[in-house]
């Protein structure tokens, strides 16, 4: 085991951090970004439009898992996928919000722009977005 994988306390039994060891938290940081007026300030891969609640929604509800989601979105690397869900882990209500706000956004569109929504249920050559 290396040196930098041990943890070190103490006398007092309190983590000790040594100077070499501070650089590891700011590129854990680096992966997870919110930007005003990119993705509506919501928290996001960095370098990407892909939002932290799109990668919860492809690996919990969609049952990705993160290598399935690199494969799918290959500008994504498995680091970027596991802070985006270590992100959602330690912000879990906030993106949970985020969620219900984007959900709510939808349901108000369809109710104020029925004609615009395309129903992919309809059988083949009923009046829908598609047809001539």
């Amino acid at each position: 085991m290396s040196p930098r994988n041990i943890l070190r306390y103490n006398d007092f039994m309190e983590p000790q951090i040594s100077s070499h060891d501070t650089d590891i938290a700011p590129r854990l940081v680096e992966h997870i970004v919110s930007t005003p007026g990119t993705c509506g300030g919501r928290p996001r891969v960095a370098g990407s439009r892909i939002r932290v609640q799109d990668i919860v929604v492809w690996h919990e509800i969609h049952g990705l898992s993160p290598d399935e989601v690199v494969s799918q979105f290959p500008g994504l690397t498995l680091a970027d996928v596991y802070a985006a869900l270590t992100y959602y882990h330690d912000h879990r209500e906030e993106i949970r919000q985020h969620m219900r706000d984007a959900e709510a956004f939808v349901e108000a569109f369809k109710q104020h722009y029925p004609a615009k929504i395309l129903d992919l249920d309809a059988p083949h050559g009923e009046d829908n977005a598609l047809s001539p």
